[in-house]
């Protein structure tokens, strides 16, 4: 019974991230060239110390704007001077993020992937024996 419970909160702290970056990522109707500054290492949601790039960009009222992404990967697909598409909310510019990589959609799907069935083998085990 204990399993079941934490794939349970293990999935609905999973919807919650998912379902607020999905409202703010809906306010991000505008679109610029970024450039990447620099790359810092920085935490993921679980706890993971990865590579994520600082961009600046130029929003449409000419101001330029700072943000450090919330995006990360194993790898760095974001060299220092690179450019990058970046989708910003013109009412906040600080409401930024890049576009998203192939690599980090792949890596998500598959990391939910593994709490849905994870929870699916808990449900599973508990009513079935």
């Amino acid at each position: 019974m204990k399993s079941l419970w934490l794939w349970i909160a293990l999935f609905l702290w999973f919807a919650i991230a998912f379902f607020r970056g999905y409202l703010r990522s809906r306010r991000r109707t505008a679109a610029a060239q970024g450039k990447v500054l620099r790359v810092r290492f920085g935490r993921l949601h679980l706890g993971t110390n990865v590579p994520r790039p600082e961009i600046e960009f130029v929003d449409s009222r000419g101001q330029r704007i700072e943000f450090h992404s919330q995006q990360g990967a194993s790898w760095n697909p974001w060299p220092a001077g690179s450019t990058v598409q970046v989708y910003y909310d013109p009412e906040d510019p600080t409401n930024a993020e890049i576009k998203t990589t192939l690599g980090v959609i792949l890596f998500s799907v598959g990391v939910g992937s593994v709490v849905i069935l994870g929870l699916l083998y808990a449900l599973l085990k508990e009513f079935w024996n």
